[in-house]
């Protein structure tokens, strides 16, 4: 996991998990999160950026991440770093009793 700190304050975090399953082992999921203090102030390209690079020298060769479809900064974020849509999800999580829908995407690391 890379973390970003602000001084002594977790300000982000990002990470790349490969699949248990042996014959996946180059695929890994991304989890990443920020602050809402420090959204846009920069972390959040760097975290990605340097995760990714990780991963393709652990040899991850694709990266897939979910991320909900109202979360359009991230969507951004995602495609500048060269992700691509897969599909969407519906009804992919329901907080306080409210859907919400799900990007699906990917990267070619290789």
């Amino acid at each position: 996991m890379y973390a970003a700190m602000d001084h002594n304050d977790l300000v982000g975090w990002a990470d790349i998990t490969p699949l248990g399953v042996p014959e996946c082992v180059y695929h890994g999921v991304l989890g990443m999160g920020i602050v809402t203090s420090h959204r846009g102030a920069g972390p959040g390209p760097r975290l990605l950026d340097a995760r990714l690079e990780h991963a393709a020298r652990c040899g991850i060769t694709k990266v897939e991440l979910t991320v909900f479809t109202s979360n359009t900064a991230a969507i951004a974020l995602y495609r500048r770093a060269g992700f691509t849509d897969i599909a969407t999800i519906k009804d992919y999580r329901r907080l306080d009793c409210v859907s919400h829908d799900a990007l699906m995407m990917e990267k070619f690391l290789a």
